[in-house]
């Protein structure tokens, strides 16, 4: 019998051989550049191994990092290949002196403050079945937030914490975590909460921005 879990080796190498299919459709297309985002992971499986090189056989200036984004912990590797050459990834993330309460809609005075118990989603991790695990805050006046994700109701999901030691919170909009990505106030959310917070979840906004304007930069 088998010590692997024969279901989870079939899942990570069916997702790992959709790179065959990216290579494929970039050779299909020819585009000048083409940038990738994935999980850190990813960046030292076998499946990018032969992303990098085949790329590298088709004439492209192969440039990569891991970096972090400006303002929520969310760690991502970034591949950039170029037909006119490489494209400086050094030092991706530019500080912008901007901490969390410069991307509140609504002010600190003018928010719906409840202690945790009152917080159905983050008291259970607290004083429930879930109790040790703890509550991730970020307080206003810091850089960092922990990472959001697409499960807005989880009790793991950042919560903003009125002052040091205080057991007040108030719950982030999506327009406040868009915010936070860097993503453009003329993007139109879904008034739907959950549908925002699905597209809101996976974003590394600012980090591509800057990424956008490197690529511009070796193009002008």
């Amino acid at each position: 019998m088998s010590i692997f879990d024969e279901a989870e080796v079939v899942k990570k190498y069916e997702a790992e051989a959709l790179t065959f299919y990216v290579l494929t459709a970039i050779k299909a297309m020819n585009p000048k550049t083409v940038v990738v985002e994935e999980v850190q992971a990813y960046s030292e499986s076998p499946a990018s191994m032969m992303l990098r090189t085949v790329l590298a056989q088709m004439g492209y200036g192969i440039s990569e990092t891991v970096a972090t984004e400006k303002h929520t912990k969310r760690k991502r590797w970034v591949l950039v290949v170029n037909m006119n050459g490489k494209v400086n990834l050094n030092n991706l993330i530019v500080d912008n002196n901007k901490t969390i309460i410069d991307f509140l809609e609504t002010s600190i005075e003018d928010r719906e403050w409840k202690p945790a118990c009152e917080h159905p989603r983050i008291a259970k991790n607290v004083t429930g079945e879930k109790k040790g695990v703890g509550i991730r805050s970020v307080l206003p006046s810091e850089k960092m937030v922990n990472t959001f994700t697409t499960h807005w109701t989880r009790g793991t999901e950042p919560i903003l914490q009125k002052e040091s030691g205080v057991d007040l919170y108030s719950e982030f909009s999506n327009r406040e975590i868009a915010n936070i990505h860097g993503i453009s106030k003329n993007f139109k959310l879904d008034s739907r909460k959950g549908v925002s917070r699905r597209i809101l979840g996976q974003g590394v906004t600012d980090m591509f921005k800057e990424v956008a304007e490197r690529i511009l930069e070796l193009s002008a």
